[in-house]
């Protein structure tokens, strides 16, 4: 499978799944959570990976525009 089929195979099962894609994330929000998916293409070899995770609060945006969200913590 080509990168390009690879791509469209992804989009179509997140889309299936209720996933709305958003620059270059798939979200999908439920109670009080926003998952995300991003496909990441390595740098040292001929594959992707895929990123997931998710945010546990409050979403009380019923637009269903997603704005950027920017998290960043200290270890």
């Amino acid at each position: 499978m080509d990168k390009k089929a690879f791509k469209e195979f992804c989009k179509n099962e997140f889309e299936v799944h209720g996933f709305k894609k958003q620059r270059n994330v798939f979200y999908l929000t439920g109670h009080d959570l926003l998952c995300g998916i991003e496909l990441q293409k390595s740098n040292y070899a001929n594959v992707y990976y895929v990123n997931y995770y998710y945010f546990i609060g409050e979403f009380d945006d019923t637009t269903g525009q997603l704005k950027e969200v920017r998290i960043s913590w200290l270890p």
